[in-house]
């Protein structure tokens, strides 16, 4: 099984995809900030994309990637009411 988790450079989302890794699923990834850097030691054993959630054709692009999941667990956020659509 492949999980595609959003937000997966933040707090929540680095930790959920390193329990997801731990219990050896398959992992993809979106954020706003995607980088190496943010992702800590999980750079390198889970593909991230940069992509904002607000935008729905991009995180549709996102999900269609190589990755394919069949399943997606939210750990993305808005930080303010104004900034959500």
């Amino acid at each position: 099984m492949t999980v595609m988790v959003t937000g997966a450079c933040g707090r929540i989302g680095r930790h959920v995809v390193r329990q997801l890794l731990e219990r050896g699923i398959e992992v993809g990834g979106s954020d706003v900030g995607a980088s190496a850097a943010r992702l800590g030691d999980l750079a390198g054993r889970v593909e991230v994309e940069a992509t904002d959630v607000r935008d729905l054709a991009a995180l549709v692009q996102s999900f269609r990637s190589s990755v394919r999941p069949p399943t997606a667990t939210p750990g993305a956020r808005w930080r303010s009411i104004s900034a959500a659509p």
